[in-house]
Order: structure tokens, then C-alpha cells, then sequence
């Protein structure tokens, strides 16, 4: 039997980057630890289909007793699983690719779902009230902290906004 996680590492960049969807490059990134160092966001965009055609994966609501959440492909009508365990017991919104995480006591990360990557964002206390949490509805990103660190967050609930930049506190 073949060991795939042996293969040379251009083989497997040129795999990555000769993926013709988000879905395929998820499958790839998920084989094995060599393989997700290929799957890289930089591959990725070199795929041979660019990205700004790509259709977003939507993310289902997940079990409170699981560690993997399910994205279902609108364009391939299926299924596949990420291991997110990081999002357990956590209210969870997306924006350009990102996952924004509320835990109870208002402590907010972002999350990259396919490489895992983890933004600390400021504290919700004391700017926004507990109450904010049963309230917030909506997430949105000004860009993708994949390729800038000057980006806005901004969240709503209601008739509440917020925002912030990374390393200052919510604004409300």
C-alpha cells in the first residue's frame, strides 16, 4: 500500500494548486498533515479556477455534542466535514471566509475554517451589555484579515452596531 503523505512536496503543491473547487481544495487539505501544508491559502488562489467564481460553502448548525461541523456546496450538492472543535459552545457568524466565535461572557476570535488560523479580538465588557449576545443577528468583515490587518469588525444585533479593529476596544 502507497504512503500518500510521502509524496514529494511539489507533487503535492501542484495537486493543490490544480484544484478546480473550494470543495475539492477542502477534501485535499483534510488527507493528511502534508497534504494541509499544501493547502494553503496562497495555493489555493492559484488554483486553475479563480476563486471569484467559487459559490460560498454554507455552514449547518451544529450538534452542541460535536466536534466537526457540516458546509453543504450549493453548486455539487454535498456534504463535507471540517473538524472546528474550537467553536464548541460558541455563538458562531460568518463574513469573507472567517468565522467570528461569541462565547457567553462576550469573548470574540475570528476562526479561518480551513487552516484554522485564530484572531483574539477585544473583550465585549464593559463596551457591550450581556444582553447584546441573545441580540446579535449579523457579522460582517470591511476585508478579509487573510490579506490585511487593517479591518473593521462590525456586528449587529437589533438595533445595536458595533465595531472594532483589532487590538482596539468595540465602539458602540
Amino acid at each position: 500500500m502507497a504512503d500518500w503523505s510521502d509524496l514529494p512536496r511539489e507533487l503535492t503543491v501542484y495537486i493543490a494548486k490544480s484544484m478546480g473547487s473550494l470543495e475539492e481544495f477542502i477534501v485535499f487539505g483534510s488527507v493528511c498533515r502534508s497534504w494541509r501544508s499544501a493547502a494553503t491559502k496562497e495555493n489555493y488562489f492559484a488554483c486553475e479556477l479563480p476563486s471569484t467564481r467559487q459559490v460560498p460553502l454554507l455552514m449547518l448548525p451544529k450538534k452542541k455534542s460535536a466536534t466537526t461541523c457540516k458546509f453543504h456546496s450549493l453548486t455539487k450538492g454535498k456534504l463535507c466535514e471540517l473538524d472546528l472543535s474550537e467553536i464548541e459552545g460558541k455563538m458562531c457568524l460568518s463574513s469573507l471566509g472567517w468565522l467570528l466565535t461569541v462565547s457567553k461572557d462576550l469573548n470574540f476570535s475570528l476562526i479561518h475554517p480551513l487552516n484554522h488560523a485564530r484572531i483574539e479580538l477585544p473583550d465585549g465588557h464593559p463596551t457591550l451589555p450581556p444582553a447584546f449576545l441573545e441580540a446579535l443577528r449579523k457579522f460582517v468583515l470591511s476585508s478579509s484579515p487573510s490579506w490585511t490587518s487593517n479591518y473593521i469588525v462590525m456586528v449587529h444585533g437589533f438595533s445595536s452596531l458595533a465595531f472594532c479593529r483589532p487590538g482596539e476596544d468595540w465602539i458602540k
